[in-house]
């Protein structure tokens, strides 16, 4: 059977809340509302935790959902004048309007996640490398024979 939470049902739970948000010390809150620390610690991690946890992601989502919205915003703009561009035959205007949506669209992937920067670093093993490498794992066979088939590729061995 679930333990009953004694601070949830507590009168001045409001208070005690804000103290723990605060970080008031257990000890101190504790004394002033004659609970234990044990009650307190649970009720910090089992009740408000989850509530503040969901809260920001509440308010990450919105953010995010402001930032799409501001996106598609300036996307409109830059196709307007795009358009209003090529109605006029003004071709300057009508590529710049065209480099900014092009931007932008590649902002919003970035944002998304469909565009990943991350730096890669390749790493070339030599072959003398790889000799001392499985060397070294004589002893240990198991390792050997597994780093041996890892190493296959780059070493120009086939099945």
């Amino acid at each position: 059977m679930p333990r009953h939470c004694t601070i949830c049902t507590h009168r001045q739970r409001k208070k005690i809340d804000i103290a723990l948000v605060q970080r008031v010390p257990y000890r101190k809150i504790a004394e002033q509302f004659e609970l234990s620390e044990a009650a307190l610690s649970r009720h910090l991690k089992e009740h408000i935790a989850p509530y503040v946890s969901r809260l920001r992601d509440e308010e990450g989502m919105r953010a995010a959902l402001d930032v799409v919205e501001q996106l598609r915003e300036i996307n409109d703009a830059a196709k307007e004048i795009l358009d209003e561009a090529r109605e006029a035959d003004e071709w300057v205007p009508a590529l710049q309007a065209i480099d900014r949506v092009q931007k932008k669209l590649e902002f919003q992937a970035k944002l998304m996640g469909d565009i990943d920067e991350r730096p890669q670093v390749n790493v070339m093993i030599d072959q003398r490398v790889q000799t001392a490498l499985l060397e070294a794992l004589r002893p240990y066979p198991e390792a050997g024979y597994a780093v041996a088939e890892a190493l296959k590729p780059f070493r120009g061995i086939e099945e």
